[in-house]
């Protein structure tokens, strides 16, 4: 936008993951800030730059005619542009467990931060070793009676968060272990978990599971434009381009590191070299 650039924001829903982040304190300058008051702060910051947005509003198909780009939105709206940014994030990966989509809503969570007062005073599991999966069972033992969490193989997360994990009373951790078989009638009541090693089975009665096994990218609307890697994430270069010209992925989407800070930078470089290239467009 300071620039002299006409820029348009799309989105169905504002924050991404940031609104399923309890705390934030890897954003420089905002120490101890929720991940929903930070996407708020980043709004206000473009709706004060007097951009314009188009929010609740989902793009169902982006294709490209000579120097330009067409975006078709569902109420079949159709905007023109020489660059676009793509920003769609990711989707919770599921265990692919049977009756798992039964249980949904009825026990079977994809998200702490939402979910979590649900689940006071009760006994919950959460399955994955990443940051996300620690820092959910770090929140949910702050409210529930007994936190069980289950991973497959070692913590990914980050040490300071591993430590902290270790130190809570009412956590137990089965590391070496997959989640199996989700039982129950009308709402989850046990799951079953098999150790890697010995193959041994163990029933758990929880009244929660939340899954924190990381995200899908969301890339079907660019995946016959753009070279995607194995795990479907668009792959762009230094600058955010991807292998057609115009075209940029930032942000969980993409190949670069999943953390706020490194997408907020995406966003910049794209847009930078975004400016560059409709500046050779003018010639």
């Amino acid at each position: 936008k300071r620039k002299g650039l006409e820029v348009l924001l799309i989105g169905i829903q504002t924050g991404g993951q940031l609104i399923n982040t309890t705390d934030v304190d890897n954003y420089l300058g905002s120490t101890h800030l929720s991940g929903p008051m930070l996407s708020q702060q980043f709004l206000k910051h473009v709706l004060d730059a007097n951009v314009e947005y188009h929010s609740e509003t989902e793009v169902t198909k982006i294709v490209k005619n000579n120097h330009h780009f067409t975006v078709t939105t569902r109420d079949n709206q159709e905007i023109t542009s020489k660059t676009v940014i793509l920003a769609t994030g990711g989707t919770p990966r599921h265990l692919g467990l049977d009756r798992e989509e039964y249980f949904a809503n009825r026990g079977v969570s994809y998200c702490a931060i939402c979910d979590a007062p649900l689940f006071a005073n009760k006994t919950v599991s959460v399955v994955g070793g990443g940051n996300s999966a620690v820092e959910a069972a770090i929140d949910l033992s702050k409210l529930s009676k007994q936190v069980y969490l289950i991973h497959r193989s070692q913590f990914r997360a980050d040490q300071p968060l591993i430590d902290k994990l270790y130190s809570l009373k009412n956590v137990e951790i089965f590391l070496g272990y997959e989640v199996k078989e989700l039982m129950g009638s009308e709402k989850l009541e046990a799951i079953s978990i098999q150790s890697n090693q010995s193959n041994s089975h163990r029933n758990i009665a929880v009244d929660g599971l939340f899954i924190e096994i990381g995200l899908n990218p969301n890339s079907s609307l660019v995946r016959d434009m753009v070279d995607l890697n194995e795990n479907k994430e668009v792959m762009v270069d230094k600058f955010k381009k991807t292998s057609m010209a115009g075209l940029y992925a930032i942000g969980d989407v993409s190949t670069s590191e999943k953390q706020i800070i490194v997408a907020a930078s995406d966003g910049a470089l794209a847009a930078l070299d975004a400016n560059s290239y409709i500046n050779q467009l003018k010639g």
